[in-house]
């Protein structure tokens, strides 16, 4: 009769090994934590600016009967969230007070938007450090919507892209980039 079970020499070939990886998964386990949470809050970012994109597209009436643009307004302030919003003031085009659909907050606590920025991705490089930027969606006839962008309330011609930068505790980062043409892209920072 042959019996089943486990040596005193396999119990302790086992134990050495898992106390050897141990370390390594334990040492890894923020860093694995933070890019999750990086790229969870890149992919709710850009899922914010196709939200306000298919809003447009869809021409959806506001309080005003009007076409109003949808936007996301991005505030460096309150670095844990955004707001998606319905443009209903037409005669400035970008967000006002009041045209609040929903707040989006990022992931509790960490990360957090650390900046914002115009034409990072064009020669010669753009800017950073700004207060407040506004990705604004709006109705035209034909196939897709137009795309403005404002950065600290105002609008220049030549704006073809705009990026939030979001960070975590360790400084690694996500650039979440939408271009004017509708194309919405996530970097690794």
């Amino acid at each position: 009769m042959k019996e089943s079970g486990l040596t005193l020499i396999e119990l302790t070939v086992t134990a050495s090994m898992l106390i050897l990886v141990s370390p390594t998964v334990l040492f890894n386990y923020p860093r694995f934590s933070e890019n999750y949470r990086l790229n969870r809050s890149a992919s709710e970012i850009a899922a914010a600016f196709n939200e306000a994109g298919s809003l447009a597209l869809g021409i959806a009436g506001s309080a005003t009967g009007a076409f109003p643009g949808f936007g996301v307004y991005f505030d460096i302030s309150t670095p844990r969230e955004y707001i998606l919003f319905a443009d209903d003031n037409p005669t400035n085009g970008f967000y006002d007070s009041g045209e609040e659909i929903k707040r989006m907050p990022l992931e509790s606590p960490l990360p957090l938007i650390t900046d914002l920025c115009v034409n990072t991705q064009t020669s010669p490089p753009g800017t950073c450090g700004l207060s407040t930027l506004d990705i604004v969606y709006l109705f035209r006839i034909g196939p897709e919507a137009s795309i403005t962008i404002f950065a600290n309330g105002l609008n220049a011609p030549n704006y073809s892209n705009a990026e939030v930068i979001v960070r975590g505790p360790v400084g690694t980062g996500r650039g979440i980039i939408s271009w004017v043409t509708g194309y919405v892209e996530i970097l690794r920072k």
